[in-house]
Formats: structure tokens, C-alpha cells, sequence
């Protein structure tokens, strides 16, 4: 008898050996695919880690990347949106990439509108 290949898998007595369903992977030889974890897709036809600034639901095929306003850490599930006025540009990796848009000012960790009378005409402005 011969082994199955990698990303494909028979049962005792099987003919043929069977594709992984999109999202699972194998080692050769297996009986069984695996879904890839949340935080991970087949990458390179095993399961990978995501890395920063995207995410991937579990039995993921690829990872996709964090939108506008958001971010992530490696391996993960969801992205983590930016604190209340503040922006970010897609594919973020952390939250020290969020930044305070024109008009606003970081004022005690969080970004506040410009008062009456007052602007700002930079992002990120302290």
C-alpha cells in the first residue's frame, strides 16, 4: 500500500486517497485533515499563523487584511478597530498605529475635536 500525500487523506481499505476540504490541511500518510485554527489558513499546504495586521476565521484558505480604522497581532481571529476618533490605514499591526485625524488632538490618551476657535490641520496631532 502506498502513503497519501500531503493535504489528502483515506480511511482503512480506501482505493484512492481524498483531497483536504479548502481550509484543512495533512501530513502524509494521515487518516484525517485538520482545520486550520482561527488566527491561521493553509499557507504553503499546511496550516499557518497569520501575520500582523490580518486575520482569519477558523477553516480560513487565506488570510485577509485588516480594513481602515482597525488592526491586529499575529495569528489573529478579528481585527481590533482603532479607539473612538481615531484612524488607522488598512493592514494595521498594532494599536500605536492609530493616529488622531485632522481637526482632532490627543488630549489624555484620546483624541478630542479641535475646541471653538481652535484647529488643527495635521493628522496625528498632539
Amino acid at each position: 500500500c502506498s502513503s497519501c500525500s500531503v493535504n489528502t487523506f483515506s480511511a482503512a481499505g480506501a482505493s484512492v486517497c481524498t483531497n483536504c476540504a479548502a481550509g484543512s490541511s495533512s501530513s502524509a500518510g494521515a487518516t484525517v485533515c485538520t482545520v486550520c485554527p482561527a488566527g491561521s489558513a493553509v499557507q504553503s499546504g499546511s496550516c499557518g499563523q497569520c501575520s500582523a495586521g490580518t486575520f482569519a476565521l477558523a477553516g480560513s484558505t487565506v488570510c485577509s487584511t485588516c480594513v481602515v480604522n482597525t488592526y491586529s497581532g499575529a495569528g489573529a481571529s478579528t481585527c481590533t478597530s482603532c479607539p473612538a476618533n481615531q484612524n488607522s490605514p488598512a493592514g494595521s499591526t498594532s494599536s500605536s498605529t492609530c493616529f488622531c485625524p485632522v481637526g482632532y488632538v490627543l488630549s489624555g490618551g484620546n483624541c478630542a475635536p479641535c475646541s471653538a476657535g481652535s484647529f488643527s490641520a495635521n493628522v496625528g496631532s498632539t
